[in-house]
């Protein structure tokens, strides 16, 4: 929270995503953070509303506290209610190939879809709902995907101490 960790404005975070859309990332400073969006198929879906006034609180609700030396969960998020906007179901498509207008040499980039509202702003925008749980098995399934990707880290003895107290 704060702080925006997208080009020009700061070096994002490193992650490690797995083709299942799990995702890790390592030695994080301490502090508030929220997924600020997902891309799939050229699709981006921002987590919040497009009102400025509405999109701080829709934020907040999904933030969470990383402490330090802590294993944080962010939790699972279900895009459901897609309703795609008008740019998706202008631009073409060949199979799972969309084609997008953009100038020479910046490769596609993703149509925007908002949590329940469209906007003034991008009136071509689509809209979905979101839904954000934090299940116990999917907090093990998720850490003993990437105890493998940590090995000899430190961080690996700590997951495995997690994965101990958390049956």
């Amino acid at each position: 929270m704060g702080d925006v960790y997208a080009p020009p404005f700061k070096s994002p975070i490193k992650a490690r995503v797995f083709p299942n859309g799990d995702f890790y990332m390592e030695d994080v400073e301490p502090g508030s953070y929220f997924v600020h969006d997902v891309v799939a198929n050229f699709e981006a879906f921002y987590l919040y509303p497009p009102s400025i006034s509405e999109a701080k609180a829709a934020a907040l609700a999904n933030a969470v506290e990383v402490a330090p030396g802590s294993l944080t969960y962010l939790g699972h998020y279900r895009i459901h209610a897609w309703k795609p906007g008008l740019q998706s179901k202008l631009s073409p498509q060949a199979g799972s190939v969309r084609f997008l207008a953009n100038p020479p040499g910046t490769g596609p980039e993703p149509l925007p879809n908002f949590m329940n509202q469209k906007s003034a702003l991008s009136p071509g925008a689509g809209t979905f709902s979101l839904e954000r749980t934090q299940p116990r098995a999917d907090d093990r399934r998720v850490l003993q995907a990437i105890l493998a990707e940590v090995k000899g880290t430190g961080w690996d003895a700590r997951i495995e101490g997690r994965l101990a107290t958390s049956r």
